[in-house]
């Protein structure tokens, strides 16, 4: 979401309009689902995708429409087998994609707005009416850019007020990765994670390791005590949104990170290592007094199993887990 916001100032900024492309609703094979969005200007396609192939082309088509006429829509596709086929969806689907008219004079400070929330991470709810013609901005109890919305009973997806229907679009982003070790794999994970929305940070027990111009990515780096990991605990407060991931260069310092984790309630922890040191961290780890359910919450060997041997491909295999936690997390 960061990258649709991103261009959609660069386009204010710069006194120009631009269409924001959304699929609001889908059943079948479409690509993408609710909540995919892109960015269109005069010239075509600039951020984001619905999913490509021809449903995208001819979406950005009627984008670039809409925005001569500054007008918006609900286009909706009901697809058979053959059609389908022609727009990308092997097995057929309805798409419901909203052509929403993004105005430089209108909805700036509303972009900006948004955009100074993100950078902080508050919640916020992104309203679009169904029209296309409307953009809203809830955030605590107060809506701008659209009138009559109670942002105190929003949800995200299609919600009808009155007589009229918007999408609702949730805008937050609390969660954390909190990676101990620095080492050549928090190296080339970092960008990874970072680059697919996760809020990186990097500890270790090196100062050279936990440098921030090793990892400018991250949105924190500092030097800690694995032994004394209550102390960043105070400071961090991890949450039930937050993941933790133990690289460090040795058993005891992963023995002490998964302590660590244990007493926190983080919705995900992963363990890097062999079965001979995963099995003898864990048996530490029940002579410490913690139980069979409690070593259930750690992921080991972390990531998803793609044969992967390099650090980049154990980075993608590790991502493409969080990916996997965080979808079932909505």
């Amino acid at each position: 979401m960061k990258e649709i916001i991103r261009s959609l100032t660069k386009k204010l900024d710069v006194s120009e309009d631009c269409m924001l492309v959304t699929i609001v609703d889908n059943v079948g094979s479409a690509p993408r689902t609710t909540g995919a969005f892109m960015v269109v200007d005069k010239d075509g396609l600039m951020s984001g995708t619905i999913g490509g192939g021809m449903l995208e082309f001819q979406s950005i088509e009627l984008a670039k429409i809409h925005l001569q006429n500054k007008t918006g829509e609900l286009k909706q596709y009901r697809l058979r087998i053959e059609e389908s086929a022609n727009l990308g969806m092997v097995c057929g689907g309805d798409v419901d994609v909203l052509f929403s008219y993004i105005s430089y004079q209108k909805d700036a400070s509303l972009i900006e707005t948004l955009t100074n929330h993100m950078v902080s991470n508050q919640l916020g709810w992104l309203v679009l009416s169904m029209d296309g013609m409307q953009v809203g901005y809830c955030y605590e109890d107060e809506i701008i850019g659209i009138t009559g919305i109670d942002c105190n009973n929003l949800q995200a997806g299609l919600m009808k007020v009155g007589q009229d229907c918007y999408y609702v679009h949730k805008i937050e982003n609390k969660s954390r990765v909190f990676i101990f070790g620095g080492g050549h794999l928090a190296q080339e994970l970092v960008p990874v994670l970072s680059h697919l929305g996760f809020r990186c940070i990097v500890s270790d027990d090196r100062e050279d390791f936990s440098k921030k111009e090793l990892f400018p990515d991250a949105i924190d780096t500092n030097v800690c005590h694995y032994e004394q990991l209550m102390e960043y605990q105070a400071y961090y407060q991890v949450t039930n949104h937050d993941y933790i991931i133990a690289v460090t260069r040795g058993h005891l310092g992963d023995q002490y990170v998964q302590e660590f984790a244990l007493k926190t309630p983080a919705c995900y922890i992963g363990v890097v290592g062999s079965r001979s040191k995963i099995k003898t961290v864990q048996a530490k780890l029940m002579e410490k007094g913690f139980n069979e359910e409690d070593i259930s919450r750690i992921t080991t060997p972390i990531g998803i199993s793609i044969k992967s041997e390099t650090p980049a491909e154990i980075a993608i295999s590790i991502a493409a887990q969080l990916i996997l936690v965080r979808a079932n997390l909505k």
